[in-house]
């Protein structure tokens, strides 16, 4: 059976880390990394769907995550912010 899900928040998979068995991910607040836990769901190739957590246009970190904790300052200059924080996106799995 194939399944076409739409209107779902995506995030690269290089996005996630894990505490034990709780998915999480950071995102850029300002200019503060902000830790939020998420619930994931369908996993296609380098696309994860997030379920709860996250809302499609927040951006999300994934170079350097691994370092990061909550609240910690980050820079985030405007002409970087596409390449380096992939906002989380509405669509389906690719």
């Amino acid at each position: 059976m194939v399944a076409t899900r739409v209107d779902v928040v995506t995030v690269p998979r290089a996005a996630l880390l894990y505490a034990g068995e709780q998915p999480y991910l950071f995102i850029a607040a300002g200019a503060k990394a902000q830790r939020r836990d998420v619930k994931i769901g369908v996993q296609d190739g380098e696309a994860v769907e997030i379920s709860a957590g996250v809302k499609a246009g927040e951006l999300v970190i994934v170079a350097g995550n691994s370092v990061l904790e909550d609240g910690m300052g980050i820079r985030t200059p405007a002409s970087s912010i596409p390449d380096q924080h992939p906002p989380a996106t509405s669509g389906a799995p690719r």
